[in-house]
């Protein structure tokens, strides 16, 4: 699964689609009204770069290679189908934020270190997932995992889709 729904059948954990999605799925599961939204998972993040990429840990090769190259067939399909069934059109404005596993935890923060992006027209929604996976290898974001001796965990990325 590339997409989590708050309509989704499984309940989601944190490791699937990070921190700021798992409690978007909370409120919702308590009936408490929030815009319409989906999250990428963490998979789609894994999937979409290479270990091999990851591991030369040069982080300008990493945000080009993001940036370069398309989304997977898959995941492009299913935020299409999500966005067609919630009637978004080129009238819906997304905000299209970060929500790494660990991101937003007891223990981390990570506020303000990787990209949010609002306002979002929906023929931009593929780029933007990408600009935001790329802000996880930014100065910032890495030298907040370096002072928190979180360099050598895997990064691992979800993306909230939201109406605005």
């Amino acid at each position: 699964m590339m997409i989590y729904t708050p309509d989704s059948a499984v309940f989601p954990d944190k490791t699937s689609i990070g921190e700021k999605a798992y409690n978007l799925s909370l409120l919702h599961s308590f009936n408490i009204p929030i815009p319409r939204w989906m999250a990428v998972t963490a998979a789609a993040f894994t999937k979409h770069i290479p270990g091999k990429i990851l591991s030369e840990k040069k982080r300008e090769n990493i945000i080009s290679f993001i940036e370069s190259c398309s989304l997977q067939k898959e995941l492009v399909e299913e935020i299409d189908i999500i966005a067609d069934r919630y009637s978004w059109n080129h009238d819906t404005f997304c905000a299209v934020r970060s929500s790494a596993v660990g991101e937003d935890s007891a223990e981390h923060s990570f506020a303000g270190q990787m990209e949010s992006f609002l306002y979002v027209p929906i023929n931009e929604l593929y780029e933007t997932v990408k600009k935001v996976w790329a802000s996880a290898f930014s100065v910032r974001a890495i030298a907040y995992r370096e002072m928190n001796n979180l360099a050598d965990k895997p990064v691992r990325v979800g993306v909230i889709i939201q109406e605005m």
